[in-house]
This record gives structure tokens, sequence and C-alpha cells, in this order.
């Protein structure tokens, strides 16, 4: 998923049967998007409650999603005891925990950010058509061709990851 992207999905329509635990989790994170306004968006705080609905799913099979249950508690809480003024040092822990837990999804998992798909085969399909463009002397007509073609590709792919369930 690109930065600011979100996706169309949100949280609660992923799962109508949430755990209590999710909820406490969703009420604290809703909680703190209230506190800090604006700034809450640097957090991804609604990838953070697609990836906590994702661990509560696999925690009863998966033995890291089940760890990675509490440590989300705990950086919730974390970045709720410090503010209004919430150091760049927490931050950063706060993003650098929830890319593990988004790495351990994609690996263990398969599953995919939104619109990942695209931003993969984009620059693919850029560098192929450069090279193609380059081998007939006119790079500048492979660019734009190669980009349509990775972004159909990469779009085909993200529809099919939607389809089937694995887009946090």
């Amino acid at each position: 998923m690109s930065k600011g992207a979100k996706s169309n999905t949100s949280p609660s329509t992923l799962n109508t049967e949430a755990s209590e635990w999710y909820k406490k989790l969703e009420a604290g994170v809703e909680e703190l998007k209230t506190q800090m306004g604006r700034e809450a968006q640097e957090y991804y705080f609604d990838r953070f409650l697609r990836m906590a609905l994702r661990v509560d799913k696999f925690s009863a099979d998966c033995s890291e999603c089940s760890a990675f249950r509490p440590q989300m508690e705990q950086m919730t809480l974390a970045l709720s005891s410090a503010i209004p003024n919430i150091s760049k040092e927490q931050k950063r822990l706060f993003l650098g925990q929830s890319k593990e837990i988004l790495s351990h999804l994609g690996k263990k998992h398969k599953l995919i950010a939104d619109g990942e798909n695209i931003g993969i085969w984009l620059a693919i399909g850029v560098g192929a058509g450069v090279a193609l463009g380059a081998g007939f002397g006119h790079p500048e007509y492979g660019i734009p061709l190669g980009a349509a073609i990775g972004l159909a590709i990469g779009a085909a792919l993200d529809a099919k990851a939607k389809r089937e369930g694995k887009v946090i």
C-alpha cells in the first residue's frame, strides 16, 4: 500500500465477529485517533487495525500472531500514555513494530498491503519499457507503454488478491 493510501474496507466490516481483544484494541486506537487529531494519519492506525484483525484471526494457529496480541496492546498503551508529547523515538518504535507485524503477515500468511502489486509491477513495467524503447532507439515511447502494462498487471493481481481475501 502506498504511504497515504487507504483500504476501501474498514476493519469492522472485515469480521462481524471480532473478539473482545480486538474490540478493546479498536476502542483504544479510536481514542488515540481522536486525541491526536490530524497527527494520527502519520501512524496509519487504520492499517494497524486491519493488521490487528488478521493477527486476532490467526492467533489460534500461529504462535507469532499470538505473541503480537500483547505487543499491539502495549504499542497503543505506550502512545496513549505519552500524549500530547509523543517523541520521535516513540513514533519510530510504533511504526517499526507495525512494520514487523506487517512483514510477518506477508511472509507467513501470504497477505499483501492494498496496492502493493501495482507499485511493484509499475516499476517493473517502466524498467522493461525503457529497455525495450532503448532497443528500438526510442526510450521515450517505452516508458509510458511499460508503465501502462505494469499498471494493468499490478491492478489485476491486486484485484485477485482482494477477491481471495489476502489484502490487509
